[in-house]
């Protein structure tokens, strides 16, 4: 028998109150969306179970205690999680934000395609969307999630015929191709 482990009438003995009682896991969330699903399952209409609800490019974005997801069939959710806010999908990824850690984005299968949080995004456009980390700047990110330039800039503006134009606060302005290079050899006062 060991010694150093207690069962829980030691627990809560060691404690001076009920442990299960005192540390009972809050299921206020698990029993809210049982509910919200028993109500989908006879019939009630999607407007009546929701506090809002549109629809986005043939999705159907709900809210439900001031938290988001996409409803995508009977009572099946998108996301595993629900977010503070999920914007409008573009090129198959739609931002999301979680207020305790930033931005990401979500493709069409409810998967966070980031590792990272950033404090700001935008949407993609030709397979890019530009991230804000306040410590660094500006970047851009693939379809994959990944950043792809090396340098972080002052600003950048959304792809254009396979091109977009970033400042570096301290050199002006250049322009990058898909593989976040710059395609300049010099600094530009204005592009």
């Amino acid at each position: 028998n060991d010694q150093s482990t207690l069962n829980p009438e030691g627990i809560s003995n060691l404690l001076g109150c009920n442990f299960y009682e005192t540390f009972k896991p809050n299921t206020t969330w698990r029993d809210t969306l049982e509910d919200v699903k028993n109500k989908l399952d006879n019939g009630v209409p999607i407007e009546d179970v929701f506090e809002e609800v549109r629809i986005d490019n043939n999705l159907v974005l709900v809210c439900l205690s001031g938290r988001w997801n996409f409803l995508v069939e009977g009572n099946t959710f998108l996301c595993d999680r629900w977010y503070d806010y999920v914007g409008s999908f573009s090129e198959g990824f739609a931002a999301v934000i979680d207020n305790n850690k930033g931005y990401n984005f979500i493709n069409s299968e409810g998967k966070e395609i980031c590792t990272r949080w950033y404090g700001e995004v935008d949407e993609f456009h030709e397979g890019f969307a530009k991230v804000y980390d306040s410590s660094k700047g500006w970047n851009f990110i693939n379809h994959e999630g990944k950043e792809i330039c090396d340098h972080w800039y002052y600003d950048v503006c959304d792809f254009s015929e396979g091109f977009a134009k970033v400042e570096d606060g301290a050199n002006g302005y250049n322009l990058i191709n898909h593989n976040g290079n710059e395609i300049c050899d010099r600094w530009y006062d204005f592009v």
